[in-house]
């Protein structure tokens, strides 16, 4: 039986060079994940290196009954990053629940 819905989480790590404080760090955090949740309706969080002035780990989530939305949604995701993103994108890896 086929299910109903989707849901997918998509992982990002960054490189904040820039960043002298875990200050500077979240503000600029916050503006991209801002952007990301009102263009593409996702949920996200920083997920890891909480602790780190310079890189960052960030998780988005979407639930939908169409997988080919979903399975575009990780290069959306990651040319907003990319094209918004005063940083460096490490990697992008997209897990399935």
């Amino acid at each position: 039986m086929q299910p109903s819905f989707y849901v997918v989480v998509i992982l990002f790590e960054v490189h904040l060079p820039y960043s002298q404080s875990l200050k500077q760090k979240r503000m600029a955090l916050r503006g991209i994940k801002d952007k990301l949740s009102r263009r593409h309706n996702v949920a996200v969080a920083e997920v890891g290196h909480q602790d780190s002035w310079q890189r960052a780990q960030m998780a988005c989530t979407s639930v939908s009954t169409d997988r080919k939305l979903l399975e575009r949604l990780k290069s959306q995701l990651e040319n907003t990053i990319l094209e918004n993103f005063d940083g460096e994108l490490i990697y992008c890896d997209m897990e399935w629940l």
